[in-house]
């Protein structure tokens, strides 16, 4: 079943978002979409190939995937709906140490079952790297929220 929900989740992404064409709009924002469902790609055929490695895979899925659409989709959200300029999008600062973050840890995590003695530590600093760019982006959101922008028509 892991290879049929690989074919179908790779059929629905292909077919909807089309991922092989590069951002038309070339800003970090962008790029977290398009990664994000690469990653998903990636995650459920890896998954599928080792499965014995399902729980290390999944945060493919979750870091890789669903953690850059988050950080991706939000940052978007909060800029639009607040009135604010949009062009703070194309080069987040933020955005970008969360995704940087949320990438070493997604590695630190999916690398641990391989490093025996040092698992422990692998799991760690994941967790720390991931927590701590979250938060550091989420202060900013939060401080973009509290400083909504009031547009007149």
């Amino acid at each position: 079943m892991a290879f049929v929900r690989a074919a179908v989740v790779t059929f629905v992404i292909l077919s909807t978002i089309r991922p092989w064409k590069l951002p038309s709009v070339r800003t970090t924002l962008a790029w977290c979409v398009w990664a994000a469902h690469w990653f998903a790609i990636l995650a459920v055929w890896l998954v599928a190939i080792a499965p014995r490695y399902l729980i290390d895979l999944l945060h493919v899925l979750f870091i890789g995937g669903f953690s850059l659409l988050i950080l991706a989709i939000a940052t978007r959200v909060t800029l639009s709906h607040g009135g604010h300029d949009l062009a703070q999008e194309r080069g987040s600062w933020p955005l970008r140490i969360g995704l940087s973050t949320g990438l070493i840890a997604m590695l630190a995590r999916v690398g641990a079952p391989f490093a025996a003695f040092t698992y422990f530590a692998h799991l760690a600093w994941a967790g720390i790297l991931w927590i701590s760019g979250m938060l550091f982006w989420g202060f900013y959101l939060v401080r973009l929220i509290r400083t909504r922008q009031i547009t007149q028509p």
